[in-house]
């Protein structure tokens, strides 16, 4: 997780750019696998827009009305336990109060169904995450379902899928992780 100040992000998650530089900056498997596992099971909203980490941090606090943790935590508080702001790019992000990272206390994720996000399960993104990386590392030579599957059954300790080409959301998280900025 990305932190900077009082801010707690989980880029890997939730910044798609990010994602692609990880996988590009990654040596080997076995240096990936760790980060892949820290995905969790569940869904989550991914920013596909242009603003910069830095960038994030720096709109979202210029919103947030007290960096103080106790004026923030009251004003988390004051709508059901979260914030929702809107950044420059139109996308819509929600802070929270995160109670298990004391110095860290503004919990940023991006708004579900925002602009410039699209929901995904963390088995389809450890899926792709580990297809890309594979394929650029010359570890497979194409993505098919076979493929898929050695990689899920392998490393993942997933199920199979069927088909792939019947996959809508892989392929598209694929696609857009092979994108170049």
């Amino acid at each position: 997780m990305l932190q900077t100040h009082q801010i707690l992000f989980n880029a890997l998650k939730h910044h798609l750019s990010y994602i692609r530089k990880e996988i590009g900056g990654r040596a080997s498997l076995e240096e990936l696998l760790p980060l892949i596992h820290t995905l969790g099971h569940s869904k989550m909203d991914m920013y596909t827009g242009n603003l910069s980490i830095s960038k994030l941090f720096e709109e979202a606090l210029l919103q947030i009305p007290s960096k103080d943790q106790l004026e923030f935590e009251t004003w988390i508080n004051l709508n059901d336990g979260f914030q929702k702001i809107c950044l420059s790019d139109q996308s819509e992000w929600i802070l929270r109060y995160a109670l298990e990272k004391p110095k860290q206390f503004i919990h940023l994720h991006p708004g579900r169904y925002s602009p410039h996000t699209f929901r995904i399960s963390a088995t389809i993104l450890k899926t792709a995450v580990l297809l890309v990386f594979s394929l650029k590392a010359g570890l497979i030579d194409s993505i098919d379902t076979k493929t898929i599957n050695n990689i899920r059954v392998k490393y993942l300790k997933l199920s199979p899928i069927k088909n792939y080409n019947r996959s809508n959301q892989l392929q598209l998280i694929i696609e857009k992780l092979q994108q170049y900025e």
